[in-house]
């Protein structure tokens, strides 16, 4: 009889362990890319995990989602996954290293200096291999641990901006803790380092070392040279296209659905076309939106021709209409969406995740009003052997949708520019 209770309870045990769902508790770290309705979407690595923050979520250096920057850092404790969504426990913004009695400056603020002319030195304290593949315009390299104190020599009181890889790089005190020390009142520090830069939307300068590496590894990547098109004519790299000051718009870059890095490029050091170009690619949001680098060539195309490499005679393209994409991009065009709007039917499916309060008074019998916040619990009301392409008001909510989608086995895509409803329905 014992024996028979016995088995019977192991029976049942090991049933409530077969329907218990499968936790995998544990935490990572990521940069923040976007945020929407309580869900964040966070890059872990070289993957981007959705993470929901709930009523119960505990909060850590900041006591609300609107607190967050893109870009800041954020630690993840979770119990589980569901749908393609971590659940957060705990979310943590992981603080800066500050360096004792030494001013910061933001990246605005280094900008500026740039921007006005103002007498700076910037220096790089990451390894040299690091400096070669991108470091901020004008930066120049110092090894951690060399000899810094020399450099303040007929210096002054000229502001010494100093930065490393991120905002945890403790090499930025210790350097700056020297500086100190020798004298230099005019020591500064950039906060959250190189990577907050770029996060910023500010463009990095690159080297002739990291494009034969490139080029090595068989990395595409757009040259654009900014020069007057009589000069680009009489020279430029093989494959630019020619887009002189005054002729680059936001509407010319967000055509298309993707993009490679940007290489901007001048005749030489002293050319500020580049810098000028890469500038508006940047505040225009390019990186973002394609997750892909601006930078500038260091040193123009008289580094390119100091490296011994190939230059092209003549009249260069000047349509960035031509520049590749990557193939099967997962944004869809202003034009592919429009098009695809104005279709009575077809086999994709258009999925608007703004809330209902948001939608104008009529919308089109095609298209499926599901809230962000909904999206997870009503997946099974999406057809799976349809295209989904997802959208929202801004294109915010509409990446994070899309990853929920995919991580489902939904065929999916978003579109990640604004979209505004007549009363009637139609696009305005």
């Amino acid at each position: 009889m014992r024996w028979a209770i016995a088995y019977a309870c192991i029976g049942t045990l090991l049933f409530l362990l077969q329907a218990a769902p499968a936790f995998c508790s544990g935490r990572f770290e990521g940069r923040l890319l976007s945020y929407a309705q309580g869900f964040l979407l966070i890059r872990d690595g070289n993957t981007d995990r959705v993470v929901r923050a709930l009523q119960g979520t505990s909060l850590k250096n900041f006591t609300e989602l609107s607190d967050l920057r893109d870009g800041d850092l954020i630690t993840v404790s979770f119990e589980s996954t569901s749908q393609g969504v971590v659940p957060a426990v705990s979310l943590e913004r992981v603080l800066e290293r500050e360096a004792a009695g030494i001013p910061a400056v933001t990246s605005r603020e280094l900008f500026e200096f740039m921007d006005h002319r103002v007498p700076y030195m910037l220096i790089d304290l990451r390894e040299r291999n690091k400096f070669t593949v991108s470091h901020i315009p004008t930066a120049v390299w110092v090894a951690d641990g060399g000899t810094p104190l020399t450099l303040t020599n007929g210096a002054g009181e000229m502001p010494i901006i100093l930065y490393g890889a991120d905002l945890r790089d403790d090499r930025v005190a210790r350097v700056a803790a020297k500086f100190m020390q020798g004298g230099n009142r005019g020591v500064k520090v950039l906060s959250g380092g190189l990577e907050r830069w770029q996060y910023d939307g500010y463009p990095v300068a690159t080297t002739m070392e990291n494009l034969k590496r490139m080029e090595q590894r068989k990395e595409p990547v757009v040259f654009i040279d900014c020069r007057p098109p009589a000069v680009a004519g009489e020279g430029s790299i093989p494959g630019a296209m020619n887009v002189p000051p005054g002729k680059l718009s936001g509407d010319l870059l967000v055509r298309g659905d993707g993009g490679y890095p940007l290489v901007f490029f001048g005749s030489d050091m002293d050319d500020g076309s580049s810098w000028f170009q890469a500038m508006i690619a940047s505040m225009i949001g390019y990186t973002r939106r394609f997750d892909a680098p601006v930078m500038i060539l260091e040193g123009g195309l008289a580094a390119w021709r100091a490296a011994g490499k190939r230059v092209q005679r003549g009249e260069l393209s000047r349509s960035l209409e031509a520049m590749p994409r990557p193939p099967a991009p997962a944004a869809v065009a202003p034009g592919e969406f429009r098009e695809e709007w104005g279709r009575r039917d077809s086999g994709i499916l258009l999925l608007d995740v703004r809330n209902h309060d948001e939608l104008p008074a009529r919308m089109p019998s095609r298209v499926a009003i599901m809230p962000l916040s909904q999206l997870p619990e009503r997946l099974h009301d999406l057809p799976n052997d349809k295209q989904i392409f997802v959208y929202c008001k801004t294109g915010r909510r509409a990446r994070i949708a899309w990853h929920i989608l995919t991580a489902n086995g939904f065929q999916a895509r978003y579109y990640n520019h604004p979209v505004t409803n007549r009363q009637d329905g139609s696009l305005e």
